[in-house]
């Protein structure tokens, strides 16, 4: 047999490759399976597949937006946005909506794309980064379902005391690749697109030719997370020039196209957060809400793997693809700091997303170099039970983790994971009247108007509602009966909405005190939607 067909032999998936891409296509849809089985005819489900239900909803609403203008304003609300925010996702979704397709159905159609794209991504950069069947077999498990067993060991540990999970667990989903595919697909799809990217980009280098797969990869990763754009920029930056002091030069129109293109999306982000003011309140409230994690939790996140990982180090490097692999894990915990504490950027947790994968690939790397006594074969099984501690009980903890969800609430207040018989018909009510306006409700349902009516709303999504916290204590207490008729009405009158949408959880009826501005009101059981005459 010629070498291309033993090269053509070896890039076929055999059993076990087959068998991880099944586990990593059962756990992406692990939440709708669990969320299906759990609706009944007064807990319907809503459809979404994240453990954040507001950002599922913030997403299905820019769809909304996108299927009508392509071009993205803020649905969040009722005092009018710049459409100026395009997202290439939401846009081809959108498109899905104009031909007929729900927004909830648009947004998961990506979801067998980001499996089929992570995987892929992460198979061919496992190959090209190690040698033989078993470490390559264990660094892909580990690089797409390692998950410290930190946080589930404290959580374990400490009972009902959790405080010290909560800071792991953010941190360790993050870090989680399936993370991405629980709820956010064009993460899962900007990390895969970003290992393809760099494998595409050395490809190019050895030959020295030009070619558009590498710089498209790049301007797909940085547009669909900029986060892992920036880390890109400083992986190639690094190792260019690092090769370039060491002699191995190549022709500059080739890292310039690169970076060229993931500074595109980048550039725009930034003008974006600069001019843009719904974007600057999102940056504040990010950055107020989500700060930067102490150091000591994301160590002991990524201890296990650091560890292993640090012997690799001392290894011998052949080009730019060693290089790159080494400076990827330091890129991206530096941009960490950069962002959590000089405070340029915001979130500084997505710039660890992916992080895992260098890891892994690189604990491989070092376990190889710990010499055993033992028969090859205990090493492999040695390392399969280690292998299987770092990924199983917590990746097991995870999916257990599926069933809470919607029944505890989140820091603003319990998730509509659910909504009951009479929340549904209002909805739809509010989804057919053809009466323009946008929408009044508490944050309970306020996050899910624009995705599920297509209208905006005065209180939604935490990140892009104006004054978001007084806005949840004057909502809460308008439907709860506590202001007074002149609050009402200097409430209403502000908020510019022409329908109040009373859910389930509240109980005071607002007919009366509304009386001088009502134009209509409807029941749907315990829900209640009231309209506002025109102008008012």
């Amino acid at each position: 047999m010629d070498p291309s067909q033993q090269g053509r032999l070896r890039k076929r998936m055999d059993l076990f490759d087959c068998g991880v891409l099944v586990v990593l296509a059962v756990v992406s849809v692990w939440p709708m399976i669990v969320l299906n089985a759990r609706q009944g005819p007064n807990a319907i489900w809503n459809g979404t597949d994240g453990i954040l239900v507001s950002d599922q909803m913030n997403y299905l609403g820019w769809i909304q937006v996108a299927a009508k203008h392509v071009l993205i304003s803020d649905p969040f609300t009722t005092a009018g946005s710049a459409a100026d925010y395009l997202h290439p996702g939401l846009a081809i979704s959108g498109l899905l909506v104009r031909l007929g397709m729900t927004p909830t159905m648009a947004y998961l159609v990506w979801e067998p794309v980001a499996v089929v794209v992570l995987f892929v991504g992460l198979r061919r950069y496992v190959r090209a980064s190690l040698v033989g069947i078993w470490p390559r077999r264990l660094a892909l498990v580990l690089s797409l379902f390692y998950i410290s067993p930190a946080g589930a060991l404290v959580a374990w540990l400490n009972g009902p005391h959790w405080s010290n999970f909560f800071l792991l667990q953010p941190i360790d989903v993050e870090m989680w690749p399936v993370g991405g595919l629980w709820g956010y697909p064009f993460t899962a799809i900007a990390i895969g697109a970003m290992v393809l990217c760099l494998l595409a980009y050395e490809r190019d280098r050895r030959s020295l030719r030009i070619r558009p797969a590498a710089p498209l990869l790049a301007l797909l990763c940085a547009w669909l997370q900029p986060w892992q754009g920036a880390t890109l920029i400083a992986m190639v930056v690094v190792t260019e020039l690092t090769l370039r002091l060491r002699g191995d030069r190549v022709r500059l129109a080739l890292p310039a196209m690169m970076l060229s293109a993931i500074a595109a999306p980048l550039v725009y982000y930034s003008v974006l957060s600069h001019l843009d003011s719904t974007w600057q309140l999102a940056g504040r409230v990010n950055l107020t809400i989500f700060p930067a994690f102490p150091w000591e939790p994301i160590l002991i996140s990524i201890a296990p793997l650091a560890l292993l990982s640090a012997l690799a180090y001392w290894l011998p490097i052949a080009g730019f693809h060693d290089l790159a692999l080494r400076v990827w894990p330091i890129s991206a915990l530096t941009l960490y700091g950069i962002i959590g504490f000089a405070h340029i950027g915001t979130f500084p947790l997505h710039s660890l997303q992916g992080i895992g994968i260098p890891l892994a690939v690189l604990g491989v790397m070092g376990a190889r170099k710990l010499h055993f006594p033992v028969r090859n074969r205990s090493r492999i099984a040695i390392a399969s039970v280690v292998v299987a501690l770092l990924v199983i009980p917590s990746g097991l903890s995870e999916l257990h983790s599926v069933w809470g969800l919607g029944s505890s609430p989140t820091l603003f207040g319990p998730q509509p994971v659910f909504v009951t018989a009479d929340e549904r018909e209002a909805l739809n009510y509010l989804r057919e009247d053809r009466a323009p306006g946008a929408v009044l409700t508490p944050y309970y349902l306020g996050q899910t108007i624009p995705a599920e009516t297509g209208r905006h709303t005065w209180l939604g999504s935490f990140s892009w509602t104006p004054d978001f916290f007084k806005r949840i204590t004057v909502a809460n207490d308008l439907f709860s009966g506590r202001l007074s008729p002149s609050s009402v009405n200097r409430v209403v009158r502000s908020s510019t909405a022409r329908f109040l949408l009373s859910d389930c959880n509240q109980h005071a009826d607002l007919s009366s005190v509304l009386r001088p501005i009502l134009g209509s009101v409807r029941h749907f059981g315990c829900a209640t939607v009231y309209q506002l005459r025109p102008g008012e």
